[in-house]
């Protein structure tokens, strides 16, 4: 008897497998990353026809195969219509797939704590303004259950207490992920400058619930140079380009 196992799971992305058939990748709430074949997903009549594209959150049902699962079975949960009809909240939708798939595994012991955060993120991304502060209060939050919280606090090589009100420029070391002292600057192994008001906002949005982001209006510059510098520290912790961030930096270009 073949062996079945049920979970709920959204398309990352998928490519070919001979000349009908396709491999989806998953990120689902139960095992993390799963790969399984959609068996005749490009034959013209097929019944997965819009139902496992990207961005496509599904109930699925999953055949124990030799060497991949194969997909017997999806229900639509979430489609995130709304996304479709905006490039650039699309290509953010995108962005957030692109950051689970590059920090998440298979049998990923965070994963029912990531898809929850992912599903709310993309959930409020259909409607939520600005979508640059809703987008940089997830990166946040998912540095901080992979356990790759910015430290701000305190310096990260002599332990000195952030003040907001001392003076002096505020430097964030990119490799190292933290505040630094402007002592301590020279020591740095990829230090950036960061505003005050930036990480006061890191600070504020860190441990924020997603329903608190309504009514927060931080300056639109505030927030470009704080995402700037996060996205930094983020491709040094994933020892990668995100091609997504490539794409999203052009549309926006485009744009103004």
């Amino acid at each position: 008897m073949t062996k079945t196992n049920k979970m709920t799971g959204i398309s990352l992305k998928s490519h070919s497998l001979g000349e009908f058939d396709r491999i989806i990748t998953f990120f689902t709430r139960e095992h993390g990353l799963v790969r399984a074949v959609a068996k005749g997903i490009k034959k013209g009549n097929s019944r997965w026809s819009g139902r496992l594209d990207t961005l496509f959150c599904s109930q699925l049902t999953l055949a124990k195969g030799r060497n991949l699962d194969v997909i017997l079975h999806a229900d639509t949960l979430y489609a995130f219509p709304r996304l479709r009809l905006d490039l650039e909240r699309l290509t953010h939708g995108l962005y957030l797939l692109e950051l689970i798939l590059v920090f998440s595994a298979e049998d990923d012991p965070h994963s029912n704590d990531l898809f929850d955060l992912l599903i709310a993120t993309l959930q409020a991304l259909e409607e939520f303004t600005p979508v640059s502060l809703l987008i940089l209060w997830f990166e946040l939050r998912l540095l901080y259950q992979l356990g790759y919280t910015p430290q701000l606090e305190a310096c990260l090589y002599c332990n000195l207490v952030y003040d907001s009100a001392s003076p002096g420029v505020r430097h964030f070391d990119t490799i190292g992920g933290g505040y630094v002292c402007t002592s301590c600057s020279s020591q740095a192994r990829q230090p950036v400058k960061l505003p005050q008001l930036c990480i006061e906002l890191w600070q504020q949005l860190m441990w924020r619930s997603l329903g608190d982001l309504v009514g927060m209006s931080p300056a639109a510059p505030t927030v470009t140079v704080a995402q700037n510098v996060l996205r930094n520290y983020i491709v040094q912790t994933a020892e990668q380009g995100l091609k997504s961030l490539t794409t999203l930096k052009a549309i926006q270009t485009a744009a103004s």
